[in-house]
């Protein structure tokens, strides 16, 4: 997948054109697709594109920065000044803030740690609240199981009325978490570890630093003897039993928190972008198209793309050099959300991963969160500059 869209139509308006016309690993074809513009109104959209004439020019990203070294988030002086705050933390904050921290994690590491070395987290821990991540054919009774009820007196008199009703529809679900070993839980663990390292080779506390490194060495060694599945090449949650076989983002946690050997990545980047398992016509699904109750519309982490998890795998590829594949799925992404804000004028908490002609059943519109990620952090990253909109002729 080296390009965003493609064919000669693709210089009026490098939208990808539906699926079906692209080759089976990547997004859409054509050396035209290096202008990569944000997609008209669709009034002005021919038969096979999300938008196309004219009106498209409007609003274009800016061609794909040659700037960027490989191994880069963020390419090119006026990119490294969007992305990065003017100033690293400094010293005296940096110690104010790490012996918080430590004891965070090792709360953490107390309450969440298994026998073998993984973490567990929540529903509401790990965000995916409604991701389905016991094993296949599990009843409501198996699932719940050996595990901690998350009850009402958990969310705390302040977040109770919001989350009763939610609580009671997922009264099933909540109590599935010490059960298994969940890799995004057990990476997040492994990142905080390397971060704090870092803190402490920062303030100079050369014993912690290699305390933390140890740690997050022996996470990692962890996940990958217990997660890895060689036969599909993919990262898995883990029972007493073995994996779990169902394929689902929380392994891009693997990436950011530097976990995956080099040569897993290679392996679990051509599963993100199959087209048959996450790379949809919105990617990235946030659990494998092929799952039993993959579903896309009114459900959150049964299927849905997500700006957040999005940016998840679009810095993990980043991270380790996979810098153009990260900005041909940030190119994807970021028309298919142009595309519907177009439509709406919304930027929305979710999207269906199979259309984006029209917001799905369930997703929060105006999601000013981890929404912003499209229109914000992906032009700082890949620097394409401040992509302005045409105010007098948008309903918002």
């Amino acid at each position: 997948p080296n390009s965003v869209a493609g064919g000669a139509a693709s210089r009026r308006a490098c939208v990808p054109a539906r699926p079906e016309a692209a080759p089976p690993n990547s997004v859409a074809g054509g050396a035209a697709s290096r202008r990569a513009c944000v997609p008209a109104r669709p009034e002005a959209a021919p038969p096979n594109s999300v938008a196309g004439g004219a009106a498209s020019r409007r609003a274009c990203v800016p061609a794909r920065s040659e700037a960027a070294p490989p191994n880069s988030v963020a390419g090119g002086a006026a990119s490294r000044r969007a992305h990065a705050p003017e100033s690293a933390p400094s010293e005296s904050r940096l110690a104010r803030v790490y012996p918080i921290l430590v004891r965070h994690h090792r709360s953490c590491e107390r309450k969440f740690r298994r026998p073998d070395g993984l973490c567990f987290g929540c529903i509401l821990g790990c965000g995916m609240d409604d991701l389905p991540r016991w094993p296949h054919g599990f009843t409501p009774d198996r699932r719940a199981a050996g595990g901690i009820p998350l009850t009402e007196r958990s969310l705390g008199e302040r977040s109770r009325d919001i989350w009763t009703r939610w609580l009671h529809r997922l009264a099933a679900d909540n109590s599935w978490n010490r059960q298994a070993g969940w890799i995004d839980m057990s990476a997040a663990m492994a990142l905080d570890a390397r971060c704090l390292s870092e803190i402490a080779r920062r303030l100079g506390r050369t014993d912690d630093a290699r305390a933390f490194s140890a740690e997050h060495s022996a996470l990692s060694e962890a996940i990958n003897r217990l997660c890895w599945d060689e036969e599909t090449g993919f990262y898995y949650d883990v029972t007493d039993s073995g994996i779990v076989r169902r394929r689902h983002l929380g392994a891009l946690w693997m990436l950011v928190s530097h976990v995956a050997p080099p040569e897993r990545v290679k392996r679990m980047v051509a599963t993100l972008f199959d087209p048959a398992v996450f790379y949809r016509t919105v990617p990235l699904a946030s659990l494998e198209a092929g799952d039993p109750d993959y579903t896309t519309e009114k459900d959150y982490f049964k299927g849905p793309a997500w700006p957040n998890l999005n940016f998840l795998a679009i810095r993990g590829l980043c991270e380790y050099g996979f810098r153009e594949e990260a900005e041909t799925l940030a190119r994807r992404w970021y028309n298919c959300c142009a595309a519907l804000w177009e439509k709406t004028g919304g930027i929305y908490e979710n999207l269906s991963s199979e259309q984006f002609d029209r917001p799905k059943e369930r997703s929060f519109p105006d999601y000013a969160g981890h929404g912003c990620l499209t229109p914000v952090a992906l032009p700082a990253i890949f620097g394409w500059g401040i992509i302005r909109p045409d105010w007098e002729s948008s309903k918002h």
